[in-house]
C-alpha cells in the first residue's frame, strides 16, 4: 500500500545523515525542563500502576501519533540507528507541526536548531566513547 504523504526524510528533514536527543541536555538550547513543561501545558511524568500486558494489548493510537512513529523510524533508519530513541521522536513531532511544533517554536527551538543541537551531541557522545 503506498502511502500519500510524502517520506519524512524528504519533507522535512534538511539534514538527511544527520539528527539526537536534546532533551536530557538543559545546555541545549538553553531550555530547562520546566519551561518545556509550562509551552506544553503538562509536567513530568508520575508513577503510575502498573499496567499488566492485558490492557496494552487494548492500546490504541491515532493517526497523527502513527504518522509521528513512522517518521521517528524512518529518521532512525536514516541514521543508521536499529532503534527508536527518543532524538527520532523529538525530531518527528518537531517537524510534523502541531501544537508542540509551535510550543517549542514559541521558546525559541525550531526544528532546524533541534536537529543541529541533536547532531552535535551525537558526535559528542561518540567522540567520549572514542567512535
Amino acid at each position: 500500500m503506498q502511502e500519500a504523504r510524502v517520506p519524512c526524510g524528504a519533507r522535512a528533514f534538511p539534514y538527511p545523515e544527520r539528527a539526537v536527543d536534546v532533551s536530557h541536555r538543559p545546555s541545549s538550547g538553553g531550555l530547562t525542563p520546566e519551561q518545556v513543561y509550562v509551552a506544553l501545558g503538562t509536567g513530568p511524568a508520575t508513577g503510575g500502576p502498573n499496567v499488566d500486558s492485558a490492557a496494552l494489548a487494548n492500546l490504541t493510537v491515532d493517526e497523527a501519533a502513527k504518522l509521528v512513529l513512522k517518521d521517528a523510524l524512518r529518521a532512525a533508519l536514516r541514521m543508521g540507528h536499529n532503534y527508536i530513541g527518543t532524538e527520532h521522536l523529538l525530531l518527528a513531532v518537531l517537524y510534523a507541526g502541531g501544537p508542540a511544533t509551535e510550543a517549542f517554536s514559541g521558546l525559541g527551538l525550531t526544528p532546524q536548531q533541534a536537529e543541529r543541537w541533536i547532531v552535535l551531541e551525537i558526535a559528542a557522545f561518540q567522540a567520549r566513547r572514542g567512535k
